[in-house]
C-alpha cells in the first residue's frame, strides 16, 4: 500500500534553498535554483521512496553523483517548490518527517556503481549516518518519537514496515466489514461502526472535531475536481468542489442531464422522480443512508458527545433494520432531518432560515379526523397572529411497498376552488379545477353563492377506511388567515375584490431522511410577493393582467411595457396590504440578498451549495436581483423534500369533469350562437411571419365551432368561385412583413387573385383584420389594405372597413374588440 502526502526524510528535498556564509555552498546557492535542482534530480535516484518490506535501504536512498568533483552540498540546501512537485511525481510516497538538523556538509563521492550489494549498502549507510544527526521527527507518523536522535537504519526500516503492515491490516479489515454489511443475517451480530465511519472518500463536508480521523481526499484528486464559479456582480471567482467530491458521504441522485442535453428546466429530474406507494429500499441501502445521516447529525450537533454513544446508536439502528426492515427516528433526529432537507432544497430561495423550522411530531396519529385536527392546529400555530413561523407536521412514515397510514390529497392545506362557466371560462383558481371536481365527487357541497375565492375542504384518507375513500373536512374560518388586497395609490384596485391566504402550507410532498420516507408532512414558510402576483397574473391562473392595468390606469401599449408595470403595481399592492394587516411576506430583492448570504455561508462551510438557478431567480426583477448574477451548481442530495404520485392516481380514481356554474358568463368572453348566425360557413385565413396572426386566427376559428373552417394560409384562398356561396364569410387576419411586403405564406395571394373573374355573380362577404406597427409610418398595415382592395376589386363584398391592430397600442385588446364586434349577441355582425 502506498502512503500519500508525506514529506521527504532527507535534506536534499524539502524547503527553500539556503546559503551558508564562508563555504562553497554560498557559490552554489547563487546559481539558478531550478537548474541546480534539475541537475540534482537527473543524477540521483528518488529520495526515500517507500517500497515493499523486502526492499533494502539501498533502494530508498539517493545515489552519489557521477561527477568526480569534490562538490560539497550544504545539508540545509533544498530544491525549489516547483522542483519538489516534479520530484513527487516520480515518487510514489514520502514519509511525513520534519527535518531539523544542524547546518553541516556532506562529502559527495563519485558514483562508482558497486557490483556487490553489501558493499553498496555499507557506502550508503556511511552517508546516511553523517546526515541524520539531531533529527526531530513530527508525531504525524505513528511510531516516531518526538525527539529521536540518531536512529539506526534498521530502526527506520522497522518503523516503515510497521506502518505499512498497520495500513494493510486496516484495509483488509475494512473490506471484510463492508462485505459483512451486505451479507449480515444476524441482527445481533456485532459490527465495527468505527470502520464503517472510515470508509474511503466518505468524509462529511460539514467538518467538525468529533471525527478527526476521517480520511480526506488526496489533494491532487481534489484539485482536479474543482470548478471555477464567478460572482458576476463583483467579478470575484472561486474554485468550488464538485458534488462528486464534497458530497460522497451522502445519498445523491442524477439531475437528468446528458452529455448533449441540459434538463435543468424540467420539473422532475430523471432518476429522482415522484415517490410511489410501491417504492421500497433494500436493507443494505437503508443501513447505508441511515449511517450517513446519523453521522452527519452527530458531526453537526455533537448530540452523541463521543464515538462510543454514536456507535451504540448505529448498532441499534442496524439491528432494527435487520429485524423490522426499518427504524424510528428520535424527535431530535427527525427535526434535524427536516431542517437539513430544507437546507438541501436547491429550488428554495429562503433557505437562510431553514434551521428555524419547528417540528410538530404527529407520528402517533392514525385516523383522518385526528390528522385534520392536527392540520388545523398547524395552521393556527404557524400563522402566529401574522408573524408566520416555519413549521412542519410529520405523520407516520411510509412502509416499503405501500402507502403511509395517512394521506392528505390537497396540494396545499389552503386553496381556492374553481368552476367552469357556460362559456368555457374559469371562475376561481384554475390550478384547482380538477381537484374541486374530486371534492364534489367525494361529497363536498360547493357554496350556493360561488365566488373566485371559495376555500376548498381537506381531503384526507387513512388505512382503516381505505385510501380509495377519503373523508371531507371543511376548514374553520379561524384557521384560514386571508388578506384583502388594495393599492396604496389606486382606489379602483379595491374594486377588483381580490384576496389571498397568508400561509403557503405545502401538503403533497414528502421528506426523505436517512432511508426513511415520510409521505405526509405538511410544512410552510411564508410567501414571497412574486408567488402571489403570479397566482393572479399568469394566464393559466387568474389571468387578471388586463383588469389590473385598467384599475391602475396603465395604458396597454407596447411603448409602455404595460405588463411589467402591471406586475410592479401588483407587488406594491401585496406589500401594502400585508403590511397593513401585519402579516409576514417577503419581497424578491430581500429574498435574493438572503440567499446570497446563505450561499456564501454554505460554500464556506461545506465547499458548495445545491442551487437550481432556473427556480431561484425571481420571476420579477431579473438582473436587478443579485441571485441573477450568481453562478451555481445544481445537484440533488439527501435528506430532501420530494414530489410524489397523487393519491387518486395511486388508487386509479378518475378525475371527474370540472364543475359547471350557471352564473353569468365572463365579461371578456362571447358565446357563438350557431342558430342565429347569418352564415353557413366562415372561412378563416391568415398571413403570418412571426406567428401572432396565426394565433389570432386559431382563436377566432375555434369561436365559430363547426361553422368555422380553418385557419389556413392566405395563399390557399379558394380559386374556384363556384365553391363560395352567398351565405359564406371570409375573414382574413394578416400582418405586414418588412417595408410593406406580404408574409411568406401570403406571398402568392395577389397572383392567385388575378386569376379570378373581375365580377362575381354572387358577391361573398369578407373582413380583413390587419396587424402592423405604426412606427413604420409609410407602410403601416399596408399589406392588409392591399388584400382588402384586391378582394374588393374582384367582386368580394366588404363587411366593414379594414380593422387595424397596432403593435404599439395593444393588439390583444384590438383583437378582443373584433371578437365583440362579431359575436356580441345583441349587436354582433354575425347575427
Amino acid at each position: 500500500m502506498k502512503l500519500h502526502n508525506m514529506k521527504p526524510l532527507f535534506p536534499f528535498v524539502g524547503n527553500a534553498w539556503k546559503e551558508k556564509k564562508g563555504t562553497k555552498s554560498k557559490r552554489l546557492a547563487s546559481q539558478n535554483k531550478k537548474e541546480l535542482a534539475a541537475t540534482y534530480h537527473s543524477k540521483h535516484e528518488p529520495p526515500f521512496a517507500l517500497a515493499s518490506s523486502t526492499e533494502k535501504i539501498t533502494q530508498l536512498m539517493p545515489q552519489p553523483p557521477e561527477e568526480t568533483s569534490n562538490t560539497t552540498i550544504t545539508k540545509n540546501v533544498y530544491p525549489a517548490e516547483d522542483d519538489i512537485n516534479e520530484e513527487k511525481k516520480s515518487n510514489d510516497a514520502f514519509p511525513s518527517v520534519v527535518v531539523n538538523a544542524k547546518n553541516q556538509s556532506i562529502e559527495v563521492t563519485p558514483n562508482t556503481r558497486l557490483s556487490d550489494a553489501s558493499e553498496k549498502k555499507r557506502t550508503t549507510e556511511k552517508t546516511i549516518q553523517s546526515c541524520i544527526s539531531n533529527l526531530s521527527y513530527a508525531p504525524t507518523v505513528p511510531g516516531y518519537p518526538l525527539e529521536h536522535k540518531k536512529p539506526s537504519i534498521e530502526e527506520l526500516l522497522d518503523i516503515i514496515k510497521e506502518q505499512q503492515d498497520r495500513l494493510s491490516q486496516q484495509e483488509a479489515k475494512l473490506k471484510s466489514q463492508q462485505d459483512q454489511i451486505g451479507t449480515l443475517s444476524d441482527p445481533n451480530e456485532d459490527l465495527n461502526y468505527e470502520s464503517l465511519r472510515k470508509v474511503e472518500h466518505s468524509s462529511c463536508p460539514f467538518h467538525s472535531s468529533l471525527y478527526k480521523n476521517v480520511p480526506q481526499n488526496n489533494s491532487e484528486d481534489v484539485k482536479k475536481q474543482k470548478h471555477e464559479v464567478e460572482y458576476l456582480a463583483t467579478g470575484e471567482k472561486k474554485n468550488l468542489l464538485l458534488s462528486e467530491t464534497i458530497d460522497q458521504n451522502m445519498p445523491r441522485h442524477e439531475v437528468g442531464c446528458t452529455p448533449h442535453e441540459c434538463h435543468g428546466a424540467l420539473m422532475e429530474k430523471k432518476g429522482f422522480g415522484r415517490v410511489a406507494n410501491a417504492d421500497s429500499l433494500s436493507q443494505q441501502t437503508r443501513i447505508e443512508e441511515a449511517t450517513k445521516f446519523l453521522r452527519q447529525y452527530a458531526e453537526e450537533t455533537g448530540y452523541f458527545g463521543n464515538e462510543e454513544k454514536m456507535n451504540e446508536r448505529l448498532k441499534k439502528v442496524t439491528s432494527d433494520i435487520m429485524c423490522d426492515g426499518t427504524y424510528v427516528h428520535t424527535p431530535e433526529e427527525l427535526e434535524f432531518g427536516c431542517r437539513l432537507a430544507w437546507r438541501n432544497s436547491g429550488r428554495c430561495i429562503m433557505r437562510k432560515v431553514s434551521f428555524s423550522l419547528e417540528l410538530r411530531d404527529c407520528r402517533h396519529i392514525t385516523t383522518a379526523y385526528d390528522c385534520f385536527r392536527e392540520c388545523m392546529d398547524h395552521l393556527r400555530y404557524a400563522t402566529n397572529g401574522g408573524a408566520v413561523k416555519p413549521v412542519i407536521s410529520v405523520f407516520s412514515q411510509k412502509p416499503d411497498g405501500m402507502s403511509a397510514h395517512i394521506r392528505i390529497w390537497n396540494r396545499q392545506l389552503i386553496g381556492y376552488a374553481a368552476y367552469r362557466r357556460l362559456d368555457g371560462s374559469i371562475m376561481g383558481d384554475p390550478a384547482n379545477l380538477g381537484f374541486t371536481a374530486l371534492c364534489v365527487k367525494f361529497g363536498w357541497v360547493s357554496p350556493e353563492d360561488k365566488s373566485d375565492f371559495d376555500v376548498l375542504p381537506l381531503l384526507i384518507s387513512d388505512v382503516d377506511s381505505g385510501h380509495e375513500n377519503p373523508k371531507i373536512f371543511e376548514l374553520p374560518s379561524d384557521a384560514v388567515a386571508e388578506v384583502q388586497l388594495e393599492h396604496p395609490e389606486f382606489d379602483l384596485f379595491s374594486e377588483l375584490n381580490l384576496r389571498w391566504y397568508v400561509l403557503p402550507a405545502i401538503s403533497n410532498m414528502g421528506v426523505d431522511i436517512g432511508g426513511v420516507y415520510y409521505q405526509t408532512c405538511p410544512f410552510n414558510g411564508w410567501y414571497a410577493i412574486t408567488e402571489i402576483a403570479r397566482d393572479f397574473l399568469d394566464k393559466q391562473r387568474y389571468n387578471l393582467a388586463e383588469a389590473v392595468a385598467i384599475a391602475c390606469d396603465i395604458p396597454m401599449t407596447t411603448l409602455n411595457v404595460w405588463q411589467d408595470d402591471v406586475q410592479l403595481q401588483f407587488h406594491r399592492a401585496i406589500l401594502h396590504s400585508f403590511a397593513k394587516k401585519s402579516m409576514s411576506v417577503v419581497d424578491h430583492h430581500t429574498a435574493s440578498e438572503a440567499f446570497l448570504d446563505f450561499h456564501a455561508e454554505e460554500v464556506k462551510k461545506r465547499g458548495k451549495c445545491p442551487a437550481d438557478w432556473v427556480w431561484l431567480v425571481p420571476p420579477a426583477g431579473g438582473s436587478m436581483t443579485g441571485v441573477f448574477h450568481q453562478e451555481m451548481f445544481n445537484f440533488i442530495v439527501k435528506p430532501q423534500y420530494r414530489t410524489q404520485v397523487d393519491p387518486w392516481e395511486e388508487e386509479r380514481i378518475e378525475v371527474p369533469c370540472p364543475i359547471d356554474t350557471e352564473l353569468i358568463r365572463s365579461r371578456s368572453s362571447f358565446l357563438f350562437d350557431k342558430q342565429a348566425c347569418l352564415f353557413k360557413k366562415i372561412y378563416v385565413y391568415y398571413g403570418s411571419e412571426t406567428g401572432k396572426s396565426f394565433r389570432f386566427a386559431t382563436r377566432l376559428a375555434s369561436d365559430f365551432g363547426d361553422v368555422g373552417l380553418g385557419p389556413a394560409p392566405l395563399d390557399e384562398l379558394p380559386l374556384r368561385v363556384d365553391d363560395l356561396k352567398a351565405d359564406d364569410l371570409i375573414i382574413i387576419i394578416t400582418s405586414t412583413y418588412g417595408k410593406g411586403h406580404a408574409p411568406t405564406n401570403a406571398a402568392n395571394f395577389a397572383k392567385k387573385m388575378q386569376a379570378l373573374p373581375v365580377i362575381l355573380s354572387h358577391p361573398v362577404k369578407f373582413l380583413v383584420f390587419a396587424l402592423g406597427n405604426s412606427a413604420y409610418l409609410n407602410t403601416f398595415a399596408s399589406f392588409g389594405y392591399e388584400v382588402h382592395q384586391t378582394l374588393e376589386r374582384v367582386g368580394f363584398s366588404p363587411m366593414m372597413d379594414v380593422q387595424v391592430a397596432d403593435e404599439l397600442m395593444n393588439q390583444e385588446n384590438s383583437f378582443s374588440n373584433l371578437r365583440m364586434t362579431l359575436l356580441d349577441t345583441k349587436e354582433g355582425l354575425l347575427y
